[in-house]
């Protein structure tokens, strides 16, 4: 094995721990990626296009971004590659042809190659920041975007995409579909952030009581069930919710007839039929 082909199996190696959903397909000679454009942060920008008539009311409507669709960058590893030339670019587009000209992000790519270094890493990254649509004048100073004249924009990848992607099977063409529309690390991702959000609602629900001045999560770990919120400083009960009078919160656990009589404190007692224990007297403090 040459020192070029070791240098290239290391390489290819690095790139599918730090990118593996990005590879299609992989092997020594050729390289094929799908690489998502993702904004480091959501950017407000005025849409184009070229192919609309004159001033269209349309024209120029504002809309925020995080994501841009795929471009699909199929590479060929000649012999010579890394020490003596670069990785050959057989083919460069993006999905919904959104990208003006593929031939200018090739020319990017190549003159990016410093001779004896391996440079597929930084070109993933460098499509993947979106740092290119800066240094090829994509985004202009106001905030405007290029977009292609021959396809709409593609629909926004929502809550209602990333719930028709998890209800497919895995492997399905349906599923397939939406991965090569929206891009199929755009979609893992969003559905990590879909799982992530949702298991911290539903521990939000289970673990903790929203204050009701101003709704913001509250958790206890030990002490009573009179709380005070460090953010409006409302009163409140946190077995129930109620708001409780700053001057007498202690009324709402020794007044009968209330629905946490005696229930200043909580145990986990199994004799008690909802788990809680009734505390006939205390001291307030």
């Amino acid at each position: 094995m040459t020192d070029n082909q070791l240098l290239v199996e290391e390489e290819l190696q690095v790139l599918e721990s730090i990118y593996p959903d990005y590879i299609l397909e992989s092997n020594p000679k050729s390289v094929q990626l799908e690489i998502t454009v993702e904004l480091d942060t959501p950017r407000a920008v005025s849409v184009f296009t070229n192919n609309l008539p004159v001033n269209p009311p349309d024209n120029g409507s504002s809309i925020s971004l995080s994501y841009l669709p795929p471009i699909i960058l199929s590479l060929q590893l000649p012999n010579g590659y890394p020490t003596d030339c670069p990785p050959i670019i057989a083919s460069l587009h993006a999905t919904h042809s959104w990208l003006p000209s593929g031939a200018q992000l090739a020319s990017l790519l190549t003159g990016a190659w410093t001779e004896g270094e391996s440079v597929l890493c930084y070109w993933v990254e460098l499509v993947r920041s979106g740092e290119f649509l800066d240094r090829l004048h994509l985004v202009d100073h106001s905030g405007h975007i290029w977009h292609g004249p021959i396809s709409a924009c593609p629909k926004s990848v929502t809550l209602t995409a990333v719930m028709e992607y998890l209800d497919l099977p895995e492997g399905s063409p349906e599923r397939a579909a939406l991965e090569r529309q929206f891009g199929r690390s755009t979609l893992l991702k969003l559905v990590k952030e879909y799982e992530e959000e949702k298991s911290t609602v539903e521990w939000l629900q289970n673990s903790t009581t929203a204050c009701p001045g101003c709704s913001v999560p509250v958790e206890k770990s030990v002490g009573c069930n009179h709380m005070k919120c460090a953010k409006c400083n409302q009163h409140f009960c946190y077995r129930c919710g109620a708001k409780l009078s700053a001057s007498n919160p202690y009324a709402h656990f020794s007044t009968g007839g209330s629905k946490c009589y005696g229930k200043l404190f909580d145990f986990n007692n199994s004799s008690e039929e909802d788990g809680w224990q009734r505390v006939e007297w205390f001291e307030a403090l």
